[in-house]
């Protein structure tokens, strides 16, 4: 019951903020922009019903899951939060900037993203990372959930 009522606080409080469908003069058109972006990014939804009506219903069901891992992290199994990690983290990197100040990725100023989590290996893939001006590939390996702890397994130099 507790995640109905969350999920509609956030129709009515935040929709205008991140749906273009509720933009007007007085709220800014970037933070949509960036929404879109993060929602483009991630490339999957934290839901089936997220999905089915993306344009209304993603925005709700993606800020629930965020402020369940955020603030009641607890209450949720480790396959949970790390679902909720792996499908939406750049929507999660959005509402971690807009809600508690926190950097955005830079990748937000890119055309394509240059990483990928799969979840089934716990590995994040890295591409075209720039160290000492130089571009490499690495492959971190996911250790600890709770404090989202890679150790790194692989790397290349970029091709």
């Amino acid at each position: 019951m507790e995640e109905v009522f969350l999920h509609e606080a956030i129709h009515i409080g935040f929709d205008r903020y991140f749906l273009q469908r509720y933009y007007d003069d007085s709220k800014p058109l970037e933070t949509h922009a960036l929404y879109s972006r993060a929602r483009y990014l991630d490339r999957e939804h934290i839901s089936i019903y997220a999905w089915e009506v993306e344009n209304r219903e993603d925005n709700a069901e993606s800020m629930a899951a965020w402020v369940l891992l955020r603030y009641f992290r607890h209450r949720l199994d480790d396959d949970v939060a790390l679902k909720i990690v792996s499908n939406i983290p750049y929507r999660i990197n959005l509402y971690d900037h807009f809600f508690l100040g926190e950097p955005l990725d830079p990748i937000f100023m890119f055309n394509e993203p240059y990483g990928k989590y799969y979840s089934g290996s716990r590995e994040l893939e890295l591409n075209r990372i720039d160290v000492g001006g130089r571009l490499y590939d690495f492959i971190l390996e996911l250790t600890d959930l709770n404090s989202l702890l890679f150790k790194l397994k692989s790397y290349s130099k970029s091709q």
